[in-house]
């Protein structure tokens, strides 16, 4: 059975609140989908893309081959960015989109509305997300995220691919979800916690022989070697 992916950054007009957001996305092959996403036959001519308000942020929704397929690194650094927005400061957890007035423009420049619907759907799908991520809940607990998400095919002469409709106020949220399921496929095991154990952010290892451990060596990865290098020292000096 084939599902759907959609691009992380197509946004939809926030002039009509509570009307479903389109975005035309390629086919990925990722085994049964799950219940909550339907794939929905074709009927008649497929109906165009709306285009989003002038002033809205980020680019207007169209159909000219911006796909998943063609720009896959800006829909793959959105969502660890959205991932790592929880980082620890001086020993404390700091939540950066928690506040929906900080968040606004955040969700604008990444193709959101900027409602505060789409704000608390946009934290579930990111804390959900880095639970699955880490390990710490099942894959499973991303199907609410999906509920009311269905998929239509568009043939033209390049092929087909897939227009993703969602809730206005869960487009954002269900777009993370499956840039993470793409990414499952295209590069599988790739996205990981930082192996520092005091560090709550991600990466996302596109190095060919995948062993990166750290989201940046320059921060976890020269603390946990220097304190690698202190702990040897001081067995040394116990011996």
């Amino acid at each position: 059975m084939e599902t759907a992916r959609a691009c992380f950054e197509s946004p939809a007009c926030p002039a009509t609140p509570g009307t479903r957001a389109r975005c035309v996305v390629g086919i990925v092959r990722v085994g049964p989908p799950p219940d909550s996403v339907r794939e929905v036959p074709p009927r008649g001519r497929p109906s165009a893309l709306r285009s989003h308000a002038p002033d809205a942020a980020g680019p207007a929704l169209r159909a000219d081959g911006a796909t998943f397929e063609t720009r896959p690194r800006e829909r793959q650094d959105a969502l660890l960015e959205l991932l790592n927005s929880t980082p620890v400061v001086r020993r404390t957890v700091q939540d950066r989109l928690a506040d929906p007035e900080t968040a606004r423009p955040w969700q604008r420049a990444h193709g959101g509305s900027g409602s505060a619907e789409e704000h608390t759907w946009l934290l579930r799908a990111r804390d959900a997300l880095q639970d699955v991520v880490r390990g710490d809940r099942p894959a499973t607990a991303l199907a609410p995220l999906l509920d009311g998400v269905v998929s239509r095919p568009r043939v033209s002469a390049a092929g087909v691919s897939w227009e993703v409709e969602a809730p206005e106020e869960r487009r954002m949220a269900a777009d993370a979800v499956l840039v993470w399921s793409a990414l499952r496929e295209t590069l599988p095991e790739r996205l990981r916690p930082c192996a520092n154990p005091e560090c709550r952010r991600f990466l996302i290892d596109r190095g060919k022989a995948n062993t990166a451990r750290w989201c940046s060596m320059a921060v976890c990865g020269n603390r946990m070697k220097a304190r690698r290098h202190y702990q040897r020292t001081r067995d040394g000096a116990a011996e």
